[in-house]
């Protein structure tokens, strides 16, 4: 679009079809460095790009936001929309309180540990 920003997959530019363009969402790497992007605009990208399933695009915008200079800070919103980006299903396949209640070692599980409160 007139706004630096693609639309659409189609005419992202690249031939990827994540709707990136060539950079994040057709920005330039001046226009970040200039400070045009701000972190707000980028958390939008991040979340619309992550609900296409476009991750490729999410990583450009990251790649942007740490540009030298480009004095983009990302904060709660920023990991949140990547992490919501990056993990689409989570599945309970095991828990325990105690030692003696995990699962065999022979497992095929991989270990995964969480540590802290949740508040769900």
């Amino acid at each position: 679009g007139k706004d630096g920003i693609a639309g659409t997959a189609a005419e992202d530019g690249d031939g990827d079809g994540d709707g990136g363009g060539g950079s994040a969402g057709g920005w330039e790497a001046e226009s970040v460095m200039e400070g045009i992007v701000p972190t707000p605009l980028c958390n939008k990208m991040i979340k619309a790009f992550g609900g296409l399933g476009a991750i490729k695009s999410v990583e450009k915008v990251l790649d942007l936001m740490e540009l030298p200079g480009a004095q983009i800070i990302a904060n709660f919103e920023t990991y949140e929309f990547v992490t919501n980006a990056a993990v689409k299903n989570v599945r309970l396949e095991a828990k325990a309180n105690a030692m003696p209640r995990l699962p065999p070692a022979s497992s095929s599980l991989p270990e995964v540990v969480f540590v802290g409160r949740s508040n769900v």
